[in-house]
């Protein structure tokens, strides 16, 4: 079955369109689970300070060493 041209030139469009958007997603999802690290681990460090300033320690803290 032969193909006409013009119809496979608009595929190979749409594939390159979809391809596009799909990498685009994919740095979205990339750039949006840096963020969610970074803002986790900012947390965990100002949790931290904020604990170890205090001198009554959760009990929780106190077993970890």
């Amino acid at each position: 079955m032969k193909v006409d041209p013009k119809i496979s030139k608009l595929m190979a469009q749409v594939t390159r369109r979809l391809r596009k958007q799909a990498d685009q997603q994919a740095k979205k999802r990339a750039k949006k689970k840096r963020q969610e690290i970074k803002a986790a681990r900012n947390y965990s460090k100002a949790v931290a300070i904020r604990y170890a300033k205090k001198a009554d320690k959760p009990k929780s803290m106190m077993y970890q060493t």
